[in-house]
């Protein structure tokens, strides 16, 4: 048994524990080596997806298509308080949050209770800018941004818990489905909830860029998965999985609505089957997977954030067994099979970057490294993980550089950045499958033979985007 003087409670605990606790301490001492790791790790994490408007264009978004009553309540609601105070700003200043509280004190004491948040502590630390904090100003930005989000997850909170009262259960009882709900729809991770102590949580945030947005949308995929299972099989359904398999279908058909139309409205622009246009974005194999289209433009944006990701991890996908089926052939379609790809584009961002320069291989599967001399490589490799270091829109101009995208392409992919989404413009895919269907070969380039593919790859539009290294996914 070992004392633990620097505990402060003058108490003996087992020596393992001991040496349990006292690694935990030292994770939460800036001076020690684990603390500084920790740290630097953890404000990396938290500056990577900061300096955006993703708060609005992302979580906002998961209200908006889950909750689109609520969230249209909410913004008519705080549009009005603007108005009647004559200053726009009221929408998301910390101001205007503290008057909905003095409005609504207990409304708001349960919402505390239900969700774990500690409202007047501010933004979680988690999405509160790492190292950007530094940079006056910043952090008062950004705690107007998630002050208006705490409003939104509040208001969900709220509306999620009348309707489970009046479908009969006990305030208590609507309290605890609404806090887990609204804290899915609206991510945050309550690490006490998980019991984890503050250095717990401080080492669990290390592997992730987000762990609550690593966790949340898998929690009501799981939640939604269950739910669904037991409907099939006539067993109870819990509230837990009722409340996210209504929001799954809520948000997977808006998605699914939103991209079809478009898609097909992009098809009928620019002279493409509409039908396979369609298929296409319903397809969790393809690039296009759920992408939402601007009509005759070409271009497409990956809304839906996790969820997108999560319909492409979970949809079931064909995989060579590698040896002939009692049915015939050696393929069979399995779910979950895109999960690894899911967690990879999650993980620490530096520590990625850094695996990435290390193989030679991007993202997109192309080399961080192209130039033949040892130092310009070399260079090259260090641009590149240091890139993980900045905020996602600050690097997309680097990015678009190394992919050899036209100054006006790489202006409008930065711009979508700083709005918060992501966005892309015909990719050599898009252009062979065009040039295909142009030369009257088909609708697919994968489908063409050898010959064929030679004929696509030298019309002028796509040759050039294969000598500027255009991704074929993305």
């Amino acid at each position: 048994r070992v004392d633990l003087v620097d505990s402060g409670l003058g108490t003996f605990v087992p020596a393992e524990e001991a040496k349990y606790l006292t690694r935990l301490a030292r994770v939460l001492d800036p001076k020690s080596v684990e603390g500084r790791i920790v740290h630097i790790a953890n404000s990396l994490n938290a500056g990577a997806l900061s300096a955006d408007f993703s708060p609005y264009t992302i979580q906002g978004f998961f209200g908006m298509l889950g909750h689109p009553v609520t969230v249209a309540q909410s913004v008519v609601g705080g549009v009005k308080r603007a108005v009647g105070a004559g200053d726009v700003r009221t929408l998301w200043s910390e101001a205007s949050l503290a008057t909905k509280m003095r409005e609504d004190p207990q409304g708001w004491l349960d919402f505390a209770a239900a969700t774990g948040r500690n409202i007047p502590a501010g933004t979680p630390e988690e999405f509160a800018g790492g190292w950007l904090r530094g940079i006056p100003g910043y952090s008062a930005f950004n705690r107007s941004t998630y002050s208006m989000l705490t409003s939104l997850q509040k208001d969900i909170f709220t509306s999620t818990r009348a309707k489970w009262i009046a479908r009969g259960k006990s305030a208590v009882e609507a309290d605890a489905i609404a806090g887990d709900h609204a804290a899915q729809v609206i991510p945050f991770f309550n690490p006490a909830r998980k019991g984890l102590s503050p250095a717990g949580a401080q080492e669990s945030r290390v592997p992730f860029v987000s762990l609550a947005f690593a966790r949340k949308p898998l929690e009501v995929a799981g939640e939604a998965a269950q739910g669904a299972a037991n409907l099939m099989l006539h067993r109870p359904v819990t509230p837990a999985q009722q409340e996210s398999l209504e929001f799954g279908v809520r948000v997977i058909g808006s998605l699914a609505a939103a991209s079809t139309s478009s898609a097909a409205a992009d098809a009928i622009a620019t002279g493409r089957d509409p039908f396979a246009a369609v298929v296409d974005v319903l397809n969790p194999d393809s690039p296009n997977a759920l992408r939402v289209y601007a009509s005759g433009t070409g271009w497409s944006l990956a809304l839906g954030g996790p969820y997108r990701a999560l319909y492409r991890a979970f949809a079931p996908r064909a995989v060579d067994v590698g040896f002939t089926l009692p049915t015939g052939g050696s393929t069979v379609y399995l779910p979950g099979v895109g999960l690894e790809r899911y967690f990879g584009d999650r993980v620490q961002i530096l520590g990625k970057r850094t695996y990435e320069a290390l193989v030679n291989k991007d993202y997109y599967g192309k080399p961080v490294a192209t130039s033949s001399n040892r130092a310009l490589a070399l260079m090259q490799g260090l641009i590149y993980i240091g890139e993980g270091v900045i905020p996602l829109s600050a690097g997309q101009p680097f990015e678009s550089q190394r992919r050899g995208q036209s100054p006006g392409e790489a202006a409008v992919q930065t711009g979508l950045q700083v709005v918060g989404v992501s966005g892309r413009g015909p990719t050599t895919r898009d252009l062979r499958n065009q040039a295909a269907q142009d030369l009257g070969l088909g609708t697919s380039y994968d489908a063409l033979n050898t010959g064929q593919k030679r004929q696509v790859d030298e019309t002028p539009a796509v040759k050039e985007a294969i000598q500027r290294r255009e991704p074929a996914a993305g």
